[in-house]
């Protein structure tokens, strides 16, 4: 659970900036394109750490190296309470890119060692009850300091809630951690080009690229969609609606763990996977009703079913990377598929900014929620004929 917390950490620092954007914003006089640069910032040097994370992991372990960046990545998160110029906070977005990187890598990692195969899913639900606690917590929080006008102490508070954690790590786990992954395995890790060169890393390396734009559509932006497109105040939309959505991946990412979990005890595990994640793709469309309303609560509940339905096809395609490479590379993979998603968003964030600041949300939704159909036929061809864990 220290893990889950941690990564709950992880989702609060990044998510505060985008629910506290309108009224930085004005303070900063910024812009949307300039917030979607601040995505990018961070999302490049998270997608570039990332593998160098994975490797360090699957041959040293957890204990020290995710503390020792947890320390570093809240005191980035502090600064930006102290920030005044644009620039400051590219500076501090990078560098909490750099720290953060270390951190689905390490969970990945954590249940891939202890966990069997049948129950990975229901790990990776785990992971994102934590990330998205953590994107609840930094809405609600954005909300209470957008009410008393001091969006800066929001990122101060971070630091409190991050030493708290930081204590019950040191106290309980850090230790255990360490000693039952050496219990569990004595198998080397697979050499990066080795694993490089297997068709089945890259399908879902690919599969990723295709799979998460609506996930950090809705995660960075829908508090700027409520104040935006749905006439909002910044406090009214965190603290009436914007938690909501993150709720809602919650549920997903736990449906669609238990459902392959069930299904993988009547199939296989990786069929019992592949099914659910093609359903859901099928069904992802749908939730674009979210914008044939102008009322803010209908958006909210569409963008809560876009964000349910794609966390039920990622739980699903990050316990597909542990079965396939093994609990020995889970770490380096997890990398692997964080640095897909680094690279990703470091592409569209800016490329929605502009678009947003002259357009609408509308045209970017539709076309993120038809690319999972591209990442339900790679899985199809190349994973579903890989064998089973």
């Amino acid at each position: 659970m220290t893990c889950v917390g941690a990564l709950a950490l992880t989702a609060l620092d990044r998510g505060l900036l985008g629910s506290a954007w309108p009224q930085m914003r004005g303070e900063l006089h910024a812009t949307s394109a300039q917030y979607g640069s601040l995505v990018s910032a961070f999302s490049i040097t998270y997608a570039l750490a990332a593998p160098l994370y994975g490797r360090l992991l699957d041959r040293y372990g957890m204990a020290r190296i995710f503390v020792t960046c947890i320390c570093a990545w809240t005191l980035c998160s502090v600064a930006t309470g102290f920030a005044h110029t644009f620039r400051q906070l590219v500076l501090l977005r990078i560098l909490l890119g750099v720290f953060e990187a270390v951190s689905l890598p390490a969970i990945g990692w954590a249940y891939a060692a202890f966990l069997p195969a049948e129950e990975r899913p229901l790990g990776t639900a785990l992971t994102q009850i934590g990330l998205t606690g953590g994107s609840i917590g930094a809405v609600l929080l954005a909300g209470w300091s957008a009410e008393r006008g001091q969006w800066r102490s929001a990122f101060l508070f971070t630091g409190i809630v991050s030493a708290v954690w930081i204590i019950a790590w040191a106290v309980v786990a850090h230790r255990r951690v360490d000693e039952r992954r050496l219990q569990q395995s004595t198998t080397p890790p697979t050499p990066l080009l080795r694993l490089l060169m297997r068709a089945d890393t890259w399908t879902l390396i690919v599969a990723s690229l295709f799979t998460m734009p609506i996930y950090s559509l809705w995660t960075n932006w829908t508090t700027i969609f409520l104040v935006r497109d749905r006439g909002m105040t910044p406090a009214a939309a965190n603290l009436e609606l914007a938690w909501l959505p993150p709720l809602c991946a919650i549920a997903g990412g736990i449906a669609g763990g238990v459902v392959a979990t069930r299904l993988s005890r009547e199939r296989s595990p990786q069929r019992g996977r592949f099914i659910v994640f093609a359903s859901a793709s099928i069904l992802l469309p749908a939730t674009l009703f979210a914008f044939t309303s102008h009322h803010a609560i209908m958006s909210a509940i569409g963008i809560g079913l876009s964000l349910f339905i794609t966390l039920c096809m990622s739980v699903n395609l990050y316990a597909m990377a542990a079965d396939l490479c093994g609990a020995e590379n889970a770490g380096l993979m997890f990398a692997l598929l964080t640095m897909s998603y680094g690279f990703m968003q470091t592409f569209v964030s800016p490329l929605i900014g502009r678009w947003v600041d002259r357009h609408s949300f509308t045209a970017v939704a539709i076309g993120a929620s038809l690319l999972p159909f591209i990442a339900t036929a790679l899985l199809r061809s190349t994973v579903t004929h890989s064998p089973e864990p």
